[in-house]
């Protein structure tokens, strides 16, 4: 069976802020990946349309459909870009109404009554990772047998009413997961974001170590759900199995790893390193890590093998919002893990929230003048969104304002609480802590003296154009 798989034309620049089309932001869709070496290993033929990195439209998209001809279409939906998926199901379903279409991602696992109501178009969907199970559905439309006992498959029968297959079998040992598919992509569509130590046109890589967050309880995202993935890791042999692949068949040069937390257990931090050393790799490589995780000792280990770069979530300045948000950290932790990391020679990039429930301007002040204290070599600020379903969504809702959006721009607000007069008030907020931040003479007076060097001057050009959008940016 010939099978398409799709990701959906979400606009990543659009939702940082950019006014034009640019190729920044745009990384290749590792659980795509996943399904397509599941597909191709039970005999399927599998094509991908990148819509994002092809910066093609739903009537593009639909054109391209046409010409691929599959029997199949699979679409990952993604929390925030979840309308621009159903509407290219409806597209789908208008020019080959007898295509079966199937849909699935952290959307349909988290929230998969809901997206059946909000896409009446949608008639399959697979919850939970689908490794394996959208290559059984291939072959069990394939064989016109009964899909009544696919893992996690939902589909809509004809009165509309829907019907649930057996639960998902999860991987206990996903040292078991072959590798990802990565001829699918089309490498020179794909561009990193210029960080200090990785060159915008450096072949780089993303890889996922775990599955699942280890935390889960962070009220604002969708992991603090009950159906999301549980947390689980491969071993450190596995993932330089993976890295050794990369290196000698791709070129690798920068690896991204994309764990919700990488920092997350010293002894197999650790033991990755030793592994990494002993196989002689020498390319750079990024990761996210949690303050109340991180050590100094890991970070020192981590940067000696060729760590460059740490992002955290720091969410706030005021400790009265972590604790709503329950990220499990404090203000002291935040400095520390800021400060353990630049001790460790390792730039550090950190987000910040703003108009989340309760929030004052007074507060919003506060995670300003505390990201300035911090003073990493990178900031994002972005107004909260809401996302149904999740446990801060419910005191949001009680508290405050929705407005009506597209669901993309993040830099914007979509949600003003009761203590904000207004959403340009809360979108002036975000806008000053930008300006505030990077257009301080210390952090300019610092980014000067480290552009010395021909290609770091071009990551900061890039960096600086990058900013000066999003202060920029406005409805």
């Amino acid at each position: 069976m010939k099978v398409l798989l799709i990701n959906a034309p979400f606009d990543i620049p659009k939702m940082f802020g950019f006014k034009s089309r640019t190729k920044r932001l745009v990384y290749q869709q590792l659980g795509i990946g996943y399904i397509a070496t599941g597909l191709e290993k039970a005999g399927h033929t599998v094509t991908f349309i990148d819509c994002q990195a092809l910066q093609l439209n739903i009537e593009e998209a639909i054109v391209r459909l046409h010409q691929e001809a599959p029997d199949l279409v699979g679409i990952p939906c993604f929390i925030a870009g979840r309308f621009i998926a159903f509407e290219l199901i409806k597209s789908i379903r208008t020019a080959c109404p007898n295509l079966p279409v199937v849909l699935g991602g952290p959307q349909l696992t988290s929230f998969p009554e809901q997206s059946f109501n909000e896409c009446p178009e949608l008639e399959l969907a697979i919850l939970g990772e689908a490794d394996f199970s959208l290559a059984e559905l291939a072959s069990k439309i394939e064989s016109s047998n009964s899909l009544d006992d696919i893992p996690g498959l939902i589909r809509r029968d004809i009165s509309g009413k829907l019907v649930y297959g057996p639960p998902q079998e999860i991987v206990q040992d996903l040292d078991t997961i072959p590798f990802p598919s990565r001829h699918i992509y089309q490498r020179e569509l794909y561009n990193p974001m210029p960080f200090m130590m990785s060159q915008p046109n450096m072949p780089t890589e993303r890889v996922i170590t775990s599955r699942g967050c280890p935390w889960a309880k962070c009220r604002f995202c969708y992991q603090s759900n009950t159906k999301a993935s549980y947390y689980r890791r491969r071993s450190p042999e596995n993932v330089i199995a993976e890295l050794r692949l990369l290196t000698e068949e791709h070129a690798a040069e920068f690896v991204f790893f994309t764990d919700d937390n990488f920092f997350q257990d010293e002894i197999w931090v650790k033991h990755f390193c030793d592994l990494f050393d002993l196989a002689g790799y020498s390319f750079k490589w990024n990761a996210f890590g949690r303050v109340n995780t991180v050590t100094q000792t890991m970070l020192q280990r981590a940067s000696r093998s060729g760590c460059v770069h740490i992002s955290y979530g720091f969410e706030s300045g005021n400790q009265e919002t972590l604790n709503l948000l329950r990220k499990g950290s404090t203000l002291q932790q935040n400095r520390q893990a800021a400060q353990w990391a630049r001790d460790a020679g390792i730039e550090v990039a950190g987000f910040m929230m703003f108009g989340v429930p309760r929030e004052t301007p007074e507060m919003a002040e506060q995670t300003i003048r505390f990201a300035i204290e911090l003073n990493v070599d990178y900031m994002m600020f972005a107004p909260y969104h809401v996302f149904g379903g999740t446990p801060l969504a419910e005191i949001a809702l009680q508290e405050g304002q929705l407005m009506e959006h597209d669901n993309v721009k993040f830099m914007l607000p979509t949600y003003v609480p009761n203590t904000y007069e207004s959403a340009e008030q809360l979108n002036k907020m975000v806008r000053k802590a930008y300006f505030r931040f990077y257009f301080r003479p210390r952090y300019v007076i610092r980014a000067l003296w480290r552009a010395r060097k021909p290609g770091i001057f071009v990551n900061y050009v890039n960096k600086l154009w990058i900013g000066l959008q999003i202060i920029l940016f406005k409805p």
